[in-house]
């Protein structure tokens, strides 16, 4: 099994696109056990118990089935490098 490109697929509310069983995604946030005391505006959650892990969320290839959603959420340490985590390049367009 192997990785693939992301493309853009139909738009959806969440903003979040193709996101299901490609890789682990890192995110911006320090990862925290629940939501208690989590921003409510959208900006990332920078402090937590262990600021040595991050968030991943998504699911990979090497997941079973049911993690493969965005709802899917786990704390990795930042120093971890494995076959099945990545991250998404973002680009906006500047008029």
């Amino acid at each position: 099994m192997n990785t693939h490109w992301s493309v853009l697929y139909l738009i959806v509310p969440s903003y979040l696109y193709d996101m299901h069983g490609n890789v682990w995604e890192w995110c911006e946030d320090v990862y925290n056990g629940n939501y208690i005391n989590a921003p409510r505006d959208g900006r990332p959650w920078l402090t937590g118990s262990d600021n040595n892990r991050r968030l991943l969320r998504g699911g990979s290839w090497f997941s079973i089935a049911k993690a493969c959603r965005s709802a899917i959420r786990i704390g990795f340490a930042r120093a971890s490098r494995e076959k099945f985590v990545g991250f998404r390049v973002v680009a906006v367009a500047v008029a």
